[in-house]
């Protein structure tokens, strides 16, 4: 591969018009917007034990609660139409309203009302989604490749987002010295400014993007649409001449659902996200649960940073896997879905690793360390998924088919942690579900390669 051709995989090219310095500024302003769309990824650690001793409600309705925030988050659909129809401008500044009322209201709720926080932190949900698709949507139609350093910046803000959000409450809370539960209202509205304060810089940023500077998008046919053609003939990934220059309409992106290739993504998705999800919202509970199997009664000071670890696991992933399966993609080593099954593979044997710490192996620190490693898997999924959309459907058309990937990790976020919690109570162990995702993991990477030679 020659020079040139290398460094424009990189988004660097010849034939990328828009100087340096704009691409750059658009990634920062993406950043600035993802860092701040953790808000309801934070809820459970944040306010969530605050909120619900305050607003007296049970453990049950604690977990729907959390399934309902995370819900609008990563259901996209609506927000991938918005992208596909009116651009990351609109869609952004338009989500950021969203959120900001959202935060508003949301403190107002009290024990006599409490139905308002479920909707409410759903609309939060849908705001910071939104947020999260226009910056998203941004960083892959700058690069080339649909993948790359442009979508794992951005994306980083994202995984680092929960670590954000404890980090600048908990200044919060010194410098305030509000520690009560009525207090997490005050921490809403902390929220609601920071939110404001960063985002709607980051939305004034992608003003600056324009199609026309960006020839990939109008081009006949994207590099690495061309080096795939080269390389086989799998059905979802042979482009037409007009691929990247055309917008399938709705309806007919719908029609992805026959694709069997497209439904090993779907159940992949689920299956990767809901893992990851279990350990957000749950983590904490799995290592009470892991001290108290050993009878450990002080806390191991490696506790309370279990979840800011899981989110530097996941912002490092989202570099690291991100960089590297755009340079084996663009190469022709690996495909985005091959990397992305072989992932999965190896983090079923991280969860079984972590069943069998948990139940058959002595005290050890290292188990906390392997759970937020699960972070690193996260970070992958919010990477490598969006890729793989925009390699085979087109940048152009990356707003309304990853929305429809998107519904997985939506049904995943709100029955996952009910259903762990349910097991949990029945069983008095997270075993049976730690088992059951690595399980699933292991099916789902091995569909991936079955719905690939499917559809070819």
């Amino acid at each position: 591969m020659q020079e040139n051709e290398r460094l424009h995989l990189l988004g660097f090219g010849e034939r990328q018009q828009a100087p340096l310095w704009k691409i750059v500024l658009i990634v920062i302003g993406g950043t600035m917007m993802t860092i701040v769309c953790g808000g309801t990824n934070a809820f459970s650690v944040a306010y969530g034990s605050q909120l619900q001793s305050d607003l007296q409600i049970d453990d049950n309705k604690r977990n729907v609660l959390s399934g309902l925030a995370l819900l609008g988050l990563y259901f996209v659909l609506p927000s991938g139409y918005i992208l596909q129809k009116f651009g990351p401008f609109a869609l952004g500044a338009g989500s950021l309203v969203l959120a900001s009322v959202g935060y508003g209201l949301l403190p107002f709720a009290t024990p006599h009302t409490y139905p308002l926080a479920f909707i409410l932190l759903c609309l939060i949900g849908f705001g910071l989604g939104g947020v999260f698709m226009a910056a998203l949507g941004v960083s892959i139609s700058i690069s080339p490749t649909g993948g790359g350093w442009t979508m794992a910046v951005v994306s980083s803000g994202m995984s680092l987002s929960v670590a954000f959000h404890l980090y600048i409450l908990q200044v919060y809370k010194d410098k305030t010295q509000c520690y009560l539960d009525e207090c997490w209202r005050s921490y809403v509205r902390f929220y609601m400014i920071v939110l404001v304060a960063l985002a709607s810089a980051g939305v004034s940023i992608l003003y600056l993007y324009k199609k026309s500077d960006y020839p990939h998008l109008r081009d006949s046919e994207s590099p690495s649409a061309k080096s795939i053609q080269e390389e086989d003939d799998f059905e979802p990934l042979k482009q037409n001449e007009s691929r990247e220059a055309k917008q399938d309409g709705l309806l007919q992106s719908f029609k992805a659902f026959k694709s069997p290739f497209f439904l090993s993504l779907f159940l992949g998705f689920f299956v990767g996200i809901g893992s990851s999800v279990f350990i957000l919202t749950l983590g904490f509970d799995i290592w009470k649960d892991y001290l108290a199997a050993k009878g450990v009664t002080t806390q191991p000071s490696i506790g309370p940073y279990l979840i800011t670890m899981f989110s530097f696991f996941n912002a490092g992933s989202n570099i690291l896997t991100g960089i590297l399966s755009d340079w084996l993609a663009s190469r022709s080593i690996l495909r985005y879905s091959s990397f992305l099954a072989i992932f999965q593979f190896f983090f079923s044997l991280v969860f079984v690793v972590i069943g069998i710490l948990l139940h058959y192996v002595a005290y050890t620190s290292f188990f906390a360390v392997l759970v937020a490693f699960v972070g690193f898997s996260f970070g992958c999924y919010l990477v490598v998924f969006p890729a793989v959309i925009a390699e085979t459907y087109g940048s152009q058309n990356f707003g309304q088919y990853f929305a429809h990937l998107q519904i997985s990790s939506s049904i995943a976020s709100v029955i996952v942690p009910y259903i762990s919690g349910s097991i949990r109570s029945s069983a008095g162990s997270y075993e049976y579900v730690i088992y059951g995702f690595a399980g699933l993991l292991c099916f789902s990477s091995l569909c991936m390669f079955i719905g690939r030679s499917m559809s070819k």
